[in-house]
């Protein structure tokens, strides 16, 4: 398979930004979680219990009772949008 120029520079921006918001987590943990009602509000709740599902992305509980609300990753649904954005991309042009 080959990809453009254009399609090489559209994924080494999306790398960099994916690397660049993992840094930012490193640096800032505390801050990178959110809860799963955010997480709904920002990326939607079909896609965020689609992904739950099916595994992609993990939530947390800061405590241990099953009624406490859930944390997630914000860099972690980041990323993976935007993996999901590059490859719907790639699969178009594929198509054309």
């Amino acid at each position: 398979m080959q990809i453009s120029l254009k399609q090489l520079n559209s994924l080494l921006h999306t790398a960099a930004q994916m690397g660049a918001a993992e840094v930012m987590r490193q640096m800032n943990t505390s801050g990178d979680e959110i809860s799963k009602r955010e997480a709904e509000r920002r990326y939607g709740r079909k896609w965020v219990e689609a992904h739950l599902a099916a595994g992609d992305i993990k939530a947390r509980r800061k405590t241990g009772a099953a009624n406490s609300k859930m944390y997630l990753s914000n860099t972690e649904l980041y990323n993976l949008r935007m993996v999901e954005r590059e490859f719907k991309t790639i699969l178009k042009v594929k198509d054309k």
